[in-house]
């Protein structure tokens, strides 16, 4: 975990959304309800964790270390797509549940 200055703002590693895709994307299409449920669980952690750093950016050197993630690619692919593609399995995996 990395932890942003002066705040107590967590950043996931890479491996929650790769969890989080890798649960919902296995679960929705081969019918583990078990799997998709902790798809669901790692969505909800990842939106909890994730989203509250664009809202709070009190110090300079938290901007500095976004504006640094933003130029690397990396960044775009875990904290754009992967996040998307998470909420999408999501929304398909509750349609399927019910």
């Amino acid at each position: 975990m990395i932890r942003l200055a002066d705040k107590n703002v967590v950043v996931p590693h890479w491996h929650i959304p790769l969890m989080t895709v890798f649960c919902l994307g296995v679960g929705v299409f081969t019918e583990f309800i078990w799997l998709t449920g902790i798809g669901i669980f790692f969505a909800g952690l990842q939106c909890s964790i994730v989203l509250p750093i664009w809202q709070d950016l009190k110090t300079d050197k938290d901007a500095r270390y976004l504006r640094f993630m933003r130029a690397t690619k990396v960044f775009t692919f875990w904290y754009w797509f992967v996040p998307i593609a998470a909420i999408l399995l999501a929304v398909g995996a509750v349609i399927q549940i019910q």
